[in-house]
């Protein structure tokens, strides 16, 4: 039901849910609209993994079978990579996730399953598939992946914050191989694009690299630097892996082909490797699945390998609560008791 009181945001989700990506209990949904009970501010969709910043700027993370508040206050902003995941606080950088190319940049290759602050300047922060970006207008730390360029400098990869000079550095873009930077010229992976005009979105996958300038037109690169696609009337390119949305100027959503996604009025789009989720314009409450966000103990990273299937997740938490219930009920016996005999010795009626 609606309420006045209520600060709910709904929206518009599809893909793949095996891994708990999209916080609902069903596998695998088509688009639909999903309720989820709290006010959420941003939202940044890793590969099979979800991080959403709420209204009380704690983050809740959707995703290998779990969906768990995390333990940090006071967020400013979040970012994701493959198996990665950045957390920027008023006073702080955090960092967790898988670190095979030291995509963490704690000094060394293992993984973290909770977050580890990272000592670095705070920063705008960008993600791509295994490499982290950290920048002010003046410099930009990298770390992770390098096998293509995408660290800036003649490394296959590093797991040590690399410090690189820059000038005016307004927008910074990652994707799987891509570092894509928008400063007083436009360059991938180091190298100059051709582009004169003004831009203000830039955006990666597997494939492109993207820009959007104000009167809305975006223009696509593809792996040899080479112009492949052109478009008019965009607001917003969101792409991740293979996956590429337009978000048009009327608020309807179209892949590259110029398939309809949705002609419902979307305001932002945050895509996943599989999975998407649509901020509506407007909140609409008809046909709204009413699932409000559940919270669980933290889960191994590595662990999505070994449970699959979401209904497992749900039994254990039944089970596990009810336990619980029935230390409380014996706790309640117990205290009880004690309070009766304390009466008696008083000879409270």
């Amino acid at each position: 039901m609606r309420s006045s009181e209520q600060q709910i945001t709904t929206l518009l989700i599809e893909g793949s849910n095996k891994q708990g990506q999209l916080g609902i209990t069903q596998q695998q949904t088509e688009l639909k609209e999903h309720n989820y009970g709290v006010k959420i501010l941003n939202i940044a969709c890793g590969g099979y993994f979800t991080l959403l910043l709420l209204e009380t700027q704690q983050c809740c993370l959707l995703g290998f079978n779990i969906t768990k508040l995390i333990d940090i206050p006071k967020v400013e902003l979040i970012a994701c990579g493959q198996w990665h995941m950045v957390i920027r606080t008023n006073n702080g950088m955090y960092i967790w996730g898988n670190n095979d190319d030291g995509q963490l940049g704690l000094g060394d290759y293992e993984p973290r399953n909770e977050p580890e602050q990272l000592e670095i300047p705070l920063g705008n922060v960008v993600c791509g598939s295994y490499h982290t970006l950290i920048y002010q207008s003046d410099f930009l730390y990298s770390f992770g992946r390098g096998n293509k360029g995408q660290l800036l400098v003649n490394k296959d990869k590093s797991c040590v914050p690399i410090k690189i000079e820059h000038q005016n550095i307004k927008f910074v873009a990652a994707g799987d191989y891509q570092t894509f930077i928008y400063s007083n010229q436009l360059t991938l992976n180091g190298k100059v694009l051709h582009y004169n005009g003004i831009i203000k979105q830039l955006a990666c996958n597997t494939d492109y690299s993207a820009i959007v300038t104000p009167d809305g037109i975006a223009v696509f690169w593809d792996k040899s630097n080479t112009i492949k696609h052109h478009f008019n009337n965009v607001e917003q390119v969101s792409m991740f892996g293979s996956r590429c949305y337009l978000l048009k100027k009327d608020g309807s959503v179209e892949l590259l082909d110029g398939t309809i996604i949705t002609k419902q009025i979307i305001k932002s789009i945050h895509t996943g490797e599989q999975h998407s989720l649509f901020v509506l314009l407007q909140n609409s409450f008809d046909s709204i699945v009413n699932e409000t966000l559940l919270l669980s103990d933290h889960r191994d990273v590595q662990s999505l390998q070994q449970e699959s299937r979401n209904y497992l997740f749900y039994e254990r938490k039944i089970a596990e609560l009810q336990l619980s219930l029935a230390k409380k009920d014996k706790q309640i016996v117990q205290l009880q008791s004690e309070l009766n005999a304390l009466k008696n010795n008083f000879n409270v009626q």
